[in-house]
Protein backbone atom coordinates (compact mmCIF):
# COMPACT_ATOMS: atom_id res chain seq x y z
CA UNK A 1 0.00 0.00 0.00
CA UNK A 2 1.16 3.54 -0.74
CA UNK A 3 -0.02 6.50 1.31
CA UNK A 4 0.70 10.17 0.66
CA UNK A 5 0.16 13.04 3.07
CA UNK A 6 0.36 16.83 2.51
CA UNK A 7 0.73 19.00 5.63
CA UNK A 8 -0.66 22.47 6.28
CA UNK A 9 2.15 24.71 5.04
CA UNK A 10 0.93 27.62 7.16
CA UNK A 11 1.82 25.61 10.26
CA UNK A 12 4.69 23.37 9.27
CA UNK A 13 8.01 23.78 7.48
CA UNK A 14 8.53 20.86 5.09
CA UNK A 15 12.24 20.30 5.48
CA UNK A 16 11.90 19.97 9.25
CA UNK A 17 8.74 17.93 9.35
CA UNK A 18 8.43 14.35 10.55
CA UNK A 19 5.58 12.36 9.08
CA UNK A 20 4.68 8.90 10.35
CA UNK A 21 1.96 6.53 9.24
CA UNK A 22 -0.46 5.91 12.08
CA UNK A 23 -2.61 2.81 11.91
CA UNK A 24 -6.05 2.49 13.45
CA UNK A 25 -7.83 -0.78 14.13
CA UNK A 26 -4.83 -2.52 15.69
CA UNK A 27 -4.30 -3.15 19.37
CA UNK A 28 -2.88 -0.72 20.23
CA UNK A 29 -2.82 1.96 17.52
CA UNK A 30 0.80 2.47 16.52
CA UNK A 31 3.02 4.70 14.42
CA UNK A 32 4.44 1.92 12.30
CA UNK A 33 6.53 3.66 9.67
CA UNK A 34 8.41 6.91 9.10
CA UNK A 35 7.79 8.40 5.68
CA UNK A 36 10.09 10.28 3.33
CA UNK A 37 9.69 13.90 2.20
CA UNK A 38 9.28 14.06 -1.59
CA UNK A 39 10.51 17.63 -2.00
CA UNK A 40 7.20 18.86 -3.41
CA UNK A 41 5.27 19.35 -0.19
CA UNK A 42 4.16 15.75 0.21
CA UNK A 43 5.31 12.69 2.12
CA UNK A 44 4.98 9.13 0.81
CA UNK A 45 5.44 5.70 2.37
CA UNK A 46 4.98 2.23 0.91
CA UNK A 47 4.32 -0.63 3.31
CA UNK A 48 2.44 -3.87 3.75
CA UNK A 49 -0.86 -3.49 5.55
CA UNK A 50 -0.61 -5.61 8.71
CA UNK A 51 -4.16 -6.88 8.61
CA UNK A 52 -7.76 -6.36 7.58
CA UNK A 53 -9.95 -3.55 8.91
CA UNK A 54 -6.94 -1.30 9.42
CA UNK A 55 -6.95 2.36 8.48
CA UNK A 56 -3.67 4.21 7.85
CA UNK A 57 -3.32 7.99 7.98
CA UNK A 58 -0.36 10.41 7.97
CA UNK A 59 0.55 12.11 11.24
CA UNK A 60 2.69 15.27 11.23
CA UNK A 61 4.89 16.87 13.84
CA UNK A 62 7.95 19.10 13.77
CA UNK A 63 11.38 17.79 14.65
CA UNK A 64 12.22 18.21 18.30
CA UNK A 65 14.90 20.82 19.06
CA UNK A 66 16.16 20.38 22.64
CA UNK A 67 16.83 23.63 24.49
CA UNK A 68 17.81 24.77 27.97
CA UNK A 69 15.24 26.30 30.30
CA UNK A 70 16.04 27.70 33.74
CA UNK A 71 14.02 28.39 36.86
CA UNK A 72 14.86 30.06 40.15
CA UNK A 73 13.39 29.48 43.58
CA UNK A 74 14.41 30.95 46.89
CA UNK A 75 16.26 28.33 48.89
CA UNK A 76 17.12 26.06 45.96
CA UNK A 77 18.53 28.75 43.70
CA UNK A 78 18.99 28.37 39.96
CA UNK A 79 18.11 25.06 38.31
CA UNK A 80 17.98 24.03 34.67
CA UNK A 81 16.65 21.27 32.44
CA UNK A 82 16.76 20.41 28.76
CA UNK A 83 13.26 20.71 27.35
CA UNK A 84 11.59 19.65 24.09
CA UNK A 85 10.06 22.07 21.65
CA UNK A 86 6.31 21.97 21.12
CA UNK A 87 4.99 19.88 18.23
CA UNK A 88 4.31 23.01 16.20
CA UNK A 89 6.58 26.00 15.68
CA UNK A 90 7.75 28.30 12.91
CA UNK A 91 11.15 28.25 11.23
CA UNK A 92 12.21 31.90 11.28
CA UNK A 93 13.24 33.44 7.96
CA UNK A 94 14.07 36.95 6.72
CA UNK A 95 10.45 37.71 5.76
CA UNK A 96 9.18 37.34 9.32
CA UNK A 97 9.45 40.79 10.86
CA UNK A 98 6.37 40.73 13.11
CA UNK A 99 6.41 37.87 15.60
CA UNK A 100 3.17 37.10 17.43
CA UNK A 101 4.04 33.65 18.80
CA UNK A 102 4.07 31.28 20.17
CA UNK A 103 7.33 29.60 19.02
CA UNK A 104 10.03 30.35 16.45
CA UNK A 105 13.25 28.40 15.80
CA UNK A 106 16.33 29.92 14.13
CA UNK A 107 18.00 26.96 12.42
CA UNK A 108 20.25 28.82 9.99
CA UNK A 109 21.72 32.30 9.65
CA UNK A 110 18.97 34.90 9.16
CA UNK A 111 19.38 38.61 8.45
CA UNK A 112 16.40 40.95 8.79
CA UNK A 113 16.87 44.40 7.24
CA UNK A 114 14.42 46.13 9.55
CA UNK A 115 13.37 46.01 13.17
CA UNK A 116 11.85 42.83 14.57
CA UNK A 117 8.59 43.55 16.39
CA UNK A 118 7.28 41.36 19.21
CA UNK A 119 3.66 41.34 20.31
CA UNK A 120 2.07 38.82 22.62
CA UNK A 121 4.06 36.01 24.22
CA UNK A 122 6.87 34.94 21.86
CA UNK A 123 9.53 32.25 22.39
CA UNK A 124 12.63 32.36 20.19
CA UNK A 125 15.06 29.42 20.08
CA UNK A 126 18.59 30.06 18.77
CA UNK A 127 20.12 26.80 17.58
CA UNK A 128 23.83 26.30 18.20
CA UNK A 129 26.09 27.86 15.59
CA UNK A 130 23.53 30.16 13.89
CA UNK A 131 23.10 33.94 13.97
CA UNK A 132 19.97 36.07 13.74
CA UNK A 133 20.70 39.68 12.83
CA UNK A 134 18.12 42.49 13.07
CA UNK A 135 18.06 46.29 13.06
CA UNK A 136 16.53 46.51 16.49
CA UNK A 137 14.02 44.41 18.41
CA UNK A 138 10.87 46.18 19.56
CA UNK A 139 8.85 44.51 22.31
CA UNK A 140 5.51 46.25 21.91
CA UNK A 141 3.27 47.12 24.83
CA UNK A 142 3.21 44.40 27.45
CA UNK A 143 4.56 41.77 25.06
CA UNK A 144 7.16 39.25 26.17
CA UNK A 145 10.14 37.81 24.30
CA UNK A 146 11.78 34.69 25.78
CA UNK A 147 15.10 33.72 24.20
CA UNK A 148 16.31 30.13 24.50
CA UNK A 149 19.56 28.51 23.48
CA UNK A 150 20.77 24.94 23.17
CA UNK A 151 23.25 23.21 25.45
CA UNK A 152 26.37 24.71 23.85
CA UNK A 153 24.76 28.15 23.83
CA UNK A 154 26.48 29.33 20.64
CA UNK A 155 23.39 30.64 18.80
CA UNK A 156 23.45 34.45 18.49
CA UNK A 157 20.96 37.32 18.27
CA UNK A 158 22.74 40.48 17.07
CA UNK A 159 20.62 43.62 17.11
CA UNK A 160 21.53 47.28 16.56
CA UNK A 161 18.99 50.07 16.99
CA UNK A 162 18.21 52.29 14.01
CA UNK A 163 18.58 56.04 14.48
CA UNK A 164 17.94 56.88 18.14
CA UNK A 165 16.34 53.54 19.00
CA UNK A 166 17.68 50.92 21.42
CA UNK A 167 19.03 47.53 20.40
CA UNK A 168 16.10 45.94 22.26
CA UNK A 169 13.23 48.28 23.08
CA UNK A 170 11.51 47.95 26.46
CA UNK A 171 9.40 51.09 26.74
CA UNK A 172 5.79 49.89 26.96
CA UNK A 173 5.86 47.66 30.02
CA UNK A 174 7.04 44.51 28.24
CA UNK A 175 9.56 41.84 29.25
CA UNK A 176 12.71 40.29 27.83
CA UNK A 177 13.67 36.95 29.38
CA UNK A 178 16.97 35.26 28.53
CA UNK A 179 17.58 31.53 29.11
CA UNK A 180 20.44 30.93 26.71
CA UNK A 181 22.24 31.82 23.52
CA UNK A 182 24.24 35.01 23.02
CA UNK A 183 22.46 38.36 22.77
CA UNK A 184 24.48 41.31 21.48
CA UNK A 185 22.37 44.49 21.69
CA UNK A 186 23.76 47.88 20.65
CA UNK A 187 21.82 51.10 21.04
CA UNK A 188 21.43 53.75 18.36
CA UNK A 189 22.43 57.39 18.92
CA UNK A 190 21.88 58.22 22.59
CA UNK A 191 19.83 55.04 23.14
CA UNK A 192 20.30 52.15 25.54
CA UNK A 193 21.55 48.77 24.41
CA UNK A 194 18.48 47.26 26.10
CA UNK A 195 15.77 49.62 27.36
CA UNK A 196 14.84 53.14 26.24
CA UNK A 197 15.50 55.21 23.17
CA UNK A 198 17.13 58.66 23.26
CA UNK A 199 15.47 60.86 25.91
CA UNK A 200 13.23 57.96 27.01
CA UNK A 201 13.09 55.71 30.05
CA UNK A 202 13.20 51.95 30.16
CA UNK A 203 9.66 50.99 31.08
CA UNK A 204 9.89 47.23 31.20
CA UNK A 205 11.68 44.24 32.71
CA UNK A 206 14.81 42.31 31.78
CA UNK A 207 15.28 38.89 33.41
CA UNK A 208 18.45 36.87 32.77
CA UNK A 209 18.66 33.22 33.81
CA UNK A 210 21.49 32.03 31.61
CA UNK A 211 23.38 32.56 28.39
CA UNK A 212 25.41 35.65 27.52
CA UNK A 213 24.14 39.23 27.21
CA UNK A 214 26.20 42.11 25.85
CA UNK A 215 24.41 45.49 25.93
CA UNK A 216 26.10 48.67 24.73
CA UNK A 217 24.52 52.11 25.03
CA UNK A 218 24.76 54.45 22.07
CA UNK A 219 26.53 57.83 22.13
CA UNK A 220 25.30 61.09 20.66
CA UNK A 221 27.04 64.44 20.21
CA UNK A 222 25.19 67.55 19.07
CA UNK A 223 25.43 71.35 19.18
CA UNK A 224 22.98 73.31 21.33
CA UNK A 225 22.29 76.99 20.55
CA UNK A 226 22.16 79.61 23.31
CA UNK A 227 22.32 83.43 23.40
CA UNK A 228 24.80 85.46 25.39
CA UNK A 229 24.03 88.61 27.39
CA UNK A 230 24.15 90.64 24.23
CA UNK A 231 21.62 88.41 22.53
CA UNK A 232 24.15 87.00 20.15
CA UNK A 233 23.73 83.31 19.22
CA UNK A 234 26.37 80.88 20.27
CA UNK A 235 26.71 77.11 20.51
CA UNK A 236 28.05 74.52 22.85
CA UNK A 237 28.51 70.82 22.27
CA UNK A 238 26.49 68.30 24.28
CA UNK A 239 27.60 64.74 24.73
CA UNK A 240 24.85 62.24 25.64
CA UNK A 241 24.62 58.51 26.04
CA UNK A 242 22.21 55.74 26.87
CA UNK A 243 22.83 53.13 29.54
CA UNK A 244 24.03 49.67 28.56
CA UNK A 245 20.82 48.39 30.15
CA UNK A 246 18.25 51.00 31.20
CA UNK A 247 17.30 54.44 30.01
CA UNK A 248 18.32 56.29 26.91
CA UNK A 249 20.14 59.61 27.38
CA UNK A 250 18.37 61.43 30.25
CA UNK A 251 16.03 58.46 30.67
CA UNK A 252 15.45 56.44 33.82
CA UNK A 253 16.32 52.78 34.24
CA UNK A 254 13.80 49.96 34.52
CA UNK A 255 13.58 46.61 36.29
CA UNK A 256 16.54 44.25 35.89
CA UNK A 257 16.76 40.82 37.55
CA UNK A 258 19.79 38.60 36.99
CA UNK A 259 19.73 35.03 38.31
CA UNK A 260 22.60 33.62 36.27
CA UNK A 261 24.45 33.73 33.00
CA UNK A 262 26.98 36.35 31.95
CA UNK A 263 25.99 39.99 31.48
CA UNK A 264 28.22 42.75 30.13
CA UNK A 265 26.69 46.24 30.15
CA UNK A 266 28.69 49.12 28.69
CA UNK A 267 27.83 52.79 28.28
CA UNK A 268 29.48 55.97 27.00
CA UNK A 269 28.04 58.80 29.13
CA UNK A 270 25.59 56.57 30.99
CA UNK A 271 25.37 53.88 33.65
CA UNK A 272 26.27 50.31 32.83
CA UNK A 273 22.88 49.34 34.30
CA UNK A 274 20.60 52.25 35.25
CA UNK A 275 19.97 55.68 33.74
CA UNK A 276 21.35 57.46 30.71
CA UNK A 277 22.69 61.02 30.90
CA UNK A 278 24.55 63.87 29.20
CA UNK A 279 27.26 66.26 30.24
CA UNK A 280 25.14 69.44 30.41
CA UNK A 281 21.82 68.91 32.14
CA UNK A 282 19.63 66.28 33.68
CA UNK A 283 20.50 64.31 36.76
CA UNK A 284 17.02 63.63 38.10
CA UNK A 285 16.60 60.27 36.37
CA UNK A 286 16.06 57.13 38.45
CA UNK A 287 18.43 54.20 38.19
CA UNK A 288 15.49 51.81 38.39
CA UNK A 289 15.41 48.52 40.27
CA UNK A 290 18.37 46.14 39.90
CA UNK A 291 18.55 42.69 41.52
CA UNK A 292 21.58 40.44 41.03
CA UNK A 293 21.34 37.01 42.65
CA UNK A 294 23.78 35.01 40.54
CA UNK A 295 25.87 34.79 37.42
CA UNK A 296 28.62 37.23 36.46
CA UNK A 297 27.87 40.89 35.72
CA UNK A 298 30.35 43.41 34.34
CA UNK A 299 29.33 47.08 34.20
CA UNK A 300 31.52 49.43 32.19
CA UNK A 301 30.71 53.17 32.36
CA UNK A 302 32.75 55.59 30.22
CA UNK A 303 33.09 59.38 30.46
CA UNK A 304 30.72 59.79 33.39
CA UNK A 305 30.11 63.41 34.50
CA UNK A 306 31.83 63.83 37.84
CA UNK A 307 29.04 65.92 39.34
CA UNK A 308 26.23 63.41 38.76
CA UNK A 309 25.29 60.33 40.72
CA UNK A 310 25.66 58.06 37.74
CA UNK A 311 27.33 54.81 38.68
CA UNK A 312 28.31 51.57 37.03
CA UNK A 313 25.25 49.74 38.41
CA UNK A 314 22.05 51.43 39.52
CA UNK A 315 23.26 54.81 38.29
CA UNK A 316 20.74 57.63 38.70
CA UNK A 317 19.32 60.07 41.24
CA UNK A 318 17.63 57.24 43.10
CA UNK A 319 17.67 53.49 42.70
CA UNK A 320 17.01 50.13 44.29
CA UNK A 321 19.93 47.70 44.24
CA UNK A 322 19.79 44.17 45.69
CA UNK A 323 22.71 41.75 45.74
CA UNK A 324 22.56 38.07 46.64
CA UNK A 325 24.41 37.05 49.77
CA UNK A 326 27.10 35.11 47.91
CA UNK A 327 27.92 37.86 45.42
CA UNK A 328 31.43 39.33 45.30
CA UNK A 329 32.09 42.81 43.89
CA UNK A 330 35.45 43.64 42.30
CA UNK A 331 36.49 47.27 41.62
CA UNK A 332 40.00 48.28 40.60
CA UNK A 333 41.32 44.86 41.55
CA UNK A 334 39.86 44.94 45.08
CA UNK A 335 37.10 42.54 46.15
CA UNK A 336 34.24 43.34 48.49
CA UNK A 337 31.34 41.45 50.08
CA UNK A 338 28.26 42.27 52.12
CA UNK A 339 27.14 45.88 52.60
CA UNK A 340 30.45 47.19 51.33
CA UNK A 341 30.00 45.29 48.07
CA UNK A 342 26.70 47.05 47.41
CA UNK A 343 28.21 50.43 48.11
CA UNK A 344 31.07 49.78 45.70
CA UNK A 345 28.60 49.32 42.85
CA UNK A 346 28.22 53.10 43.02
CA UNK A 347 31.57 53.46 41.32
CA UNK A 348 32.32 55.21 38.08
CA UNK A 349 34.96 52.57 37.43
CA UNK A 350 34.42 49.11 35.95
CA UNK A 351 32.46 46.94 38.38
CA UNK A 352 32.48 43.13 38.22
CA UNK A 353 29.93 41.17 40.24
CA UNK A 354 30.36 37.41 40.46
CA UNK A 355 28.81 34.57 42.41
CA UNK A 356 30.58 32.03 44.59
CA UNK A 357 27.88 29.48 43.76
CA UNK A 358 28.91 26.81 41.21
CA UNK A 359 27.78 27.47 37.66
CA UNK A 360 25.02 25.38 36.14
CA UNK A 361 26.81 23.07 33.69
CA UNK A 362 25.36 20.45 31.39
CA UNK A 363 27.14 17.27 30.38
CA UNK A 364 26.37 15.24 27.26
CA UNK A 365 25.68 11.51 27.42
CA UNK A 366 26.15 10.09 23.92
CA UNK A 367 25.25 6.60 22.72
CA UNK A 368 27.27 4.35 20.42
CA UNK A 369 26.02 1.18 18.69
CA UNK A 370 29.22 -0.65 19.63
CA UNK A 371 29.06 -3.34 16.94
CA UNK A 372 29.79 -2.84 13.26
CA UNK A 373 26.63 -4.67 12.26
CA UNK A 374 24.33 -2.83 14.67
CA UNK A 375 22.01 -0.21 13.19
CA UNK A 376 19.92 2.70 14.39
CA UNK A 377 20.64 5.83 16.38
CA UNK A 378 19.90 7.29 19.79
CA UNK A 379 19.65 10.97 20.66
CA UNK A 380 22.10 12.23 23.25
CA UNK A 381 20.94 13.07 26.75
CA UNK A 382 21.87 16.32 28.51
CA UNK A 383 22.43 16.01 32.24
CA UNK A 384 23.40 18.58 34.87
CA UNK A 385 26.95 17.95 36.05
CA UNK A 386 26.83 15.95 39.27
CA UNK A 387 23.34 14.57 38.67
CA UNK A 388 22.44 10.87 38.58
CA UNK A 389 21.43 9.52 35.16
CA UNK A 390 19.36 6.38 34.56
CA UNK A 391 20.38 4.28 31.57
CA UNK A 392 17.59 3.86 28.99
CA UNK A 393 16.48 0.86 26.99
CA UNK A 394 18.64 0.15 23.97
CA UNK A 395 17.45 1.89 20.83
CA UNK A 396 19.87 0.13 18.49
CA UNK A 397 19.16 -3.04 16.52
CA UNK A 398 21.87 -5.68 16.71
CA UNK A 399 23.24 -7.55 13.73
CA UNK A 400 21.44 -10.77 12.80
CA UNK A 401 21.73 -13.26 15.63
CA UNK A 402 22.93 -10.75 18.21
CA UNK A 403 21.08 -9.47 21.27
CA UNK A 404 21.68 -6.47 23.46
CA UNK A 405 23.70 -7.52 26.53
CA UNK A 406 24.06 -4.23 28.39
CA UNK A 407 25.74 -0.82 28.40
CA UNK A 408 29.37 0.09 28.87
CA UNK A 409 29.67 3.51 30.52
CA UNK A 410 32.81 5.29 29.36
CA UNK A 411 35.86 3.09 29.87
CA UNK A 412 34.28 1.13 32.73
CA UNK A 413 34.28 -2.53 31.67
CA UNK A 414 31.32 -3.40 33.88
CA UNK A 415 28.15 -4.13 31.88
CA UNK A 416 25.11 -2.20 33.08
CA UNK A 417 21.49 -2.67 32.16
CA UNK A 418 18.63 -0.30 31.42
CA UNK A 419 17.49 1.21 34.71
CA UNK A 420 20.97 1.24 36.24
CA UNK A 421 22.32 4.65 37.19
CA UNK A 422 25.61 6.52 37.30
CA UNK A 423 26.74 10.01 38.31
CA UNK A 424 27.56 12.27 35.37
CA UNK A 425 30.60 14.47 35.98
CA UNK A 426 31.89 14.78 32.40
CA UNK A 427 30.76 14.22 28.82
CA UNK A 428 30.32 10.44 28.58
CA UNK A 429 29.89 7.90 25.78
CA UNK A 430 27.69 4.91 26.58
CA UNK A 431 28.33 1.95 24.27
CA UNK A 432 26.01 -0.97 23.56
CA UNK A 433 27.32 -4.47 24.26
CA UNK A 434 26.09 -7.47 22.24
CA UNK A 435 26.03 -11.23 22.56
CA UNK A 436 25.41 -13.90 19.93
CA UNK A 437 22.14 -15.79 20.40
CA UNK A 438 21.22 -18.93 18.43
CA UNK A 439 17.58 -19.92 18.21
CA UNK A 440 17.07 -23.29 19.87
CA UNK A 441 14.87 -26.26 19.01
CA UNK A 442 11.18 -25.58 19.76
CA UNK A 443 9.75 -27.75 22.53
CA UNK A 444 6.15 -26.60 22.12
CA UNK A 445 4.25 -27.00 18.84
CA UNK A 446 1.69 -24.54 17.53
CA UNK A 447 -0.25 -25.89 14.49
CA UNK A 448 1.15 -24.56 11.22
CA UNK A 449 -2.19 -23.22 9.99
CA UNK A 450 -2.73 -20.97 13.01
CA UNK A 451 -3.45 -17.41 11.87
CA UNK A 452 -4.41 -15.78 15.16
CA UNK A 453 -3.52 -16.52 18.76
CA UNK A 454 -6.16 -15.40 21.19
CA UNK A 455 -5.92 -13.63 24.53
CA UNK A 456 -4.32 -15.80 27.26
CA UNK A 457 -4.11 -18.69 24.76
CA UNK A 458 -0.92 -20.25 26.17
CA UNK A 459 -0.85 -18.71 29.63
CA UNK A 460 1.37 -20.65 32.04
CA UNK A 461 2.65 -23.35 29.63
CA UNK A 462 6.00 -24.97 30.47
CA UNK A 463 7.63 -24.29 27.07
CA UNK A 464 11.16 -22.85 26.77
CA UNK A 465 11.42 -22.33 22.98
CA UNK A 466 8.39 -21.48 20.76
CA UNK A 467 8.08 -20.77 17.05
CA UNK A 468 5.01 -18.87 15.82
CA UNK A 469 3.73 -20.16 12.42
CA UNK A 470 4.69 -18.03 9.42
CA UNK A 471 1.06 -17.21 8.49
CA UNK A 472 0.09 -15.98 11.97
CA UNK A 473 -0.95 -12.31 11.87
CA UNK A 474 -1.72 -11.50 15.51
CA UNK A 475 -0.92 -12.55 19.06
CA UNK A 476 -3.51 -11.57 21.63
CA UNK A 477 -3.19 -9.88 25.00
CA UNK A 478 -1.35 -11.88 27.69
CA UNK A 479 -1.05 -14.83 25.29
CA UNK A 480 2.12 -16.16 26.99
CA UNK A 481 1.50 -14.74 30.43
CA UNK A 482 3.33 -16.43 33.33
CA UNK A 483 5.34 -18.69 31.01
CA UNK A 484 8.23 -18.48 33.44
CA UNK A 485 10.39 -21.04 31.61
CA UNK A 486 10.06 -19.33 28.22
CA UNK A 487 13.45 -18.06 26.96
CA UNK A 488 13.07 -17.81 23.15
CA UNK A 489 10.28 -17.17 20.67
CA UNK A 490 10.34 -16.59 16.90
CA UNK A 491 7.67 -14.22 15.51
CA UNK A 492 7.06 -13.66 11.76
CA UNK A 493 7.46 -10.19 10.25
CA UNK A 494 3.75 -9.48 9.65
CA UNK A 495 2.54 -10.54 13.08
CA UNK A 496 1.12 -7.86 15.42
CA UNK A 497 1.34 -8.18 19.20
CA UNK A 498 -1.24 -7.15 21.76
CA UNK A 499 -0.54 -5.89 25.28
CA UNK A 500 1.29 -7.74 28.07
CA UNK A 501 1.93 -10.72 25.78
CA UNK A 502 4.84 -11.93 27.95
CA UNK A 503 3.64 -10.56 31.28
CA UNK A 504 5.18 -12.52 34.15
CA UNK A 505 7.95 -14.02 32.01
CA UNK A 506 11.49 -13.55 33.31
CA UNK A 507 13.51 -12.79 30.15
CA UNK A 508 12.49 -13.66 26.61
CA UNK A 509 14.68 -13.39 23.50
CA UNK A 510 12.30 -12.43 20.70
CA UNK A 511 13.58 -13.34 17.21
CA UNK A 512 12.04 -11.32 14.39
CA UNK A 513 12.54 -8.96 11.46
CA UNK A 514 14.03 -5.50 11.89
CA UNK A 515 11.27 -2.90 11.93
CA UNK A 516 8.60 -5.44 12.81
CA UNK A 517 6.01 -5.15 15.53
CA UNK A 518 8.01 -7.69 17.51
CA UNK A 519 10.88 -5.21 17.66
CA UNK A 520 8.51 -2.44 18.70
CA UNK A 521 7.14 -4.60 21.49
CA UNK A 522 10.64 -5.40 22.80
CA UNK A 523 11.57 -1.73 22.85
CA UNK A 524 8.58 -1.06 25.09
CA UNK A 525 8.90 -4.03 27.47
CA UNK A 526 11.97 -4.52 29.63
CA UNK A 527 11.66 -8.31 29.99
CA UNK A 528 11.97 -8.86 26.21
CA UNK A 529 15.21 -8.65 24.20
CA UNK A 530 14.91 -8.33 20.43
CA UNK A 531 17.20 -10.39 18.18
CA UNK A 532 17.18 -9.74 14.45
CA UNK A 533 16.48 -13.14 12.96
CA UNK A 534 18.95 -14.29 10.31
CA UNK A 535 16.14 -16.45 8.93
CA UNK A 536 13.93 -13.42 8.10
Amino acid sequence: MTITGVPDTSVYAHDWLICTVRTFGLSPNEDVLTTVYNGDGSFTASFIMPGANVIAAPKFQMKNVPHVQYSYAEGTGLTAAVQDTPARYFILDSTMTELTGPWYVVKENVSINTSLTISGNVSLLLMDGVTLTAKGVEIQGTGKLTVFGQVSGTGKLNTTGNGENPGVSLMGGGMLEIHGGRLNATGGKGAAGIGGKYNSAMNGTLVVYGGYVSAKGGHKTYDQEYRDSDGMPSYYTIKAGGAGIGGGACGSGGTVVIYGGEVEAEADMGAGIGAGTNDRYGGDESGGSVTILGGCVTAIPHNMPSWYDYWAIGGGKSNSLTLGGDMIVTVNGQTYTGATAKEKCRSKAVVIISSTAPAVTFRTVSFAAGDEGATGSMSPAYVLSGDIYMLPACGFTGAAGKAFAGWQVGSDAQARMAGDTFTVTADTTVTALWQSIIFGNPDFEIPSGTRTIGDNAFEGIAATVVEIPENCTSIGNEAFRYCTQLTMIRIPAGCMLGTDVFDGCTKVYVFGAAGSDAERYCNENANCVFVEDAQE
